[in-house]
């Protein structure tokens, strides 16, 4: 089923950094699989320590010889990983987590990239980009936030709320971080969906660049 985009609009409240709760978790982008954000600041594991393991020696048997050694370059070309547990496994290229895959009974269940977010108190970190035609000179800069919605019938309903942005201005740079939460609904057609928001600035932004911060490395997103 092809995906759409709709665009609806959501006023909230913009928040400087600094708000109460504590970001604990990472998370692929997309809510799960989640763990520790420790495991952001690089690998536990070289491959060579890694092949020691007992998940090393799962994943070895299933992306050299097995049945992903088709699609399992990116195996051999990770710099290390990280066992969150015997049924995860995280693998980073220059440091940065970008696969995860999944063991079960012994064997691997699934694979692929991982984009990390950032996870705090049951809200998530969404995708944002600046809408078109925003001005540098302004000291309000109008985003476009990633999100979805639910369809039924002829009905669309909302599914992602965002929940603030925090932003963290020096003189060299703009960072903003958009926190969502996902709300229960039942089963239907998701569809992707872009939401309103935007950035509060003390001071316009001219020349200092804008990143995305909720996604690790932070994303410049101005150019």
């Amino acid at each position: 089923m092809s995906m759409k985009r709709v665009t609806l609009v959501v006023v909230i409240a913009v928040v400087m950094a600094g708000c109460s709760g504590t970001t604990t978790l990472g998370a692929c982008y997309g809510g799960s699989p989640q763990f520790p954000l420790a495991m952001l600041d690089g690998p536990q594991l070289t491959p060579e320590q890694f092949a020691e393991t007992d998940e090393g020696r799962i994943l070895e048997a299933f992306f050299v010889g097995g049945p992903g050694a088709v699609e399992g370059q990116w195996f051999h070309e990770a710099d290390g990983f990280s066992i969150v547990s015997p049924s995860l496994v995280l693998g980073y290229e220059d440091g940065a987590v970008t696969s995860k895959t999944t063991i079960e009974d012994g064997r691997v269940t699934s694979w692929g990239s991982c984009i990390p977010t950032l996870v705090r108190s049951g809200a998530e970190t969404a995708r944002w980009t600046p809408t078109e035609g925003w001005d540098r000179n302004s000291t309000v800069i109008p985003i476009k936030v990633q999100g979805g919605a639910c369809v039924t019938g002829t009905r669309t309903r909302i599914i992602t709320k965002i929940v603030r942005v925090d932003v963290i201005e020096s003189a060299d740079s703009v960072e903003a971080i958009v926190w969502t939460k996902e709300r229960f609904t039942l089963s239907c057609a998701g569809v992707g969906i872009d939401l309103d928001s935007e950035i509060d600035l003390s001071s316009p932004l001219g020349d200092r660049p804008l990143y995305d911060a909720g996604f690790t490395p932070p994303e410049r997103v101005d150019e």
